[in-house]
Formats: structure tokens, sequence, C-alpha cells
């Protein structure tokens, strides 16, 4: 909210597609509508969830989208190209315990994408 020194208030909402949209919907629904109808009351509930999860599904696939075109440009065209480059340098290497530093700094940097990702979604739930 931003005040002004006449002392007029101005508000404003930055939604998502999915927010306006559903927004426009549940206008639509929930005051022309008794819902003191349980059963009315639990599907518009219901279909704040469904477009919740549409919006949580667009904004993963917009950041995909973002990596993917990163990785392009760094000239990396996918994930399985990085990891067929590693298997085949460790099948050079000839000291057993150069190739299992590898392999553990692989799982270690997959247990930390893992969680890195556990950590993000739990912000986006509003868990912290």
């Amino acid at each position: 909210m931003i005040r002004s020194d006449t002392g007029l208030a101005i508000e404003i909402q930055v939604r998502t597609l999915y927010e306006e949209a559903w927004s426009e919907i549940d206008h639509k629904l929930r005051y022309p509508y008794d819902l003191t109808n349980e059963m009315l009351a639990d599907h518009i509930n219901i279909m704040n969830r469904l477009t919740g999860m549409g919006d949580e599904m667009g904004t993963f696939i917009h950041s995909y989208i973002k990596t993917f075109q990163k990785s392009l440009y760094a000239g990396v065209t996918d994930a399985n190209e990085v990891y067929q480059f590693i298997l085949r340098t460790i099948e050079k290497c000839d000291d057993i315990e150069v190739k299992q530093a590898i392999v553990d700094k692989i799982e270690q940097a997959d247990d930390h994408r893992e969680m890195k990702k556990m950590s993000e979604l739990l912000k986006d739930m509003d868990y912290f």
C-alpha cells in the first residue's frame, strides 16, 4: 500500500495469469450464489487448488525453459551430454581412487541439487 501526503492510498496487486483468471472465475461463481451450500463451496475450493497447481506447473515449465536456454548458450545441449563426457573421461582414467572421487562428487552434486529443489519448493509453498 502506498500513501501520499494527501492521505490517499493506492494498492497495487501483482498476479500471474492463472491468479488473474481464477479471481475472475471465483468472482463470477462465489458472489451470485449461496455459498452456504457446502458442496458448492467445496467444489470452488477444489478449483482454487487446481488453479494453484496449474500456476506452479507453469512456473516450473518457464524455469525449465530458461535453464535449457542458458545451457544451450553455454554450449551444452543437455545433461546427458555432460554425463557422457564424464563417463568417457572416467573410462580413460587408470587410477581407481580418482575414479571413485569423481563418482562421489557426482553423487554429492545430485544430492545437493535435490536438496536445493526441495528448499525452493518449500519456499514457494511459503513454509519459510
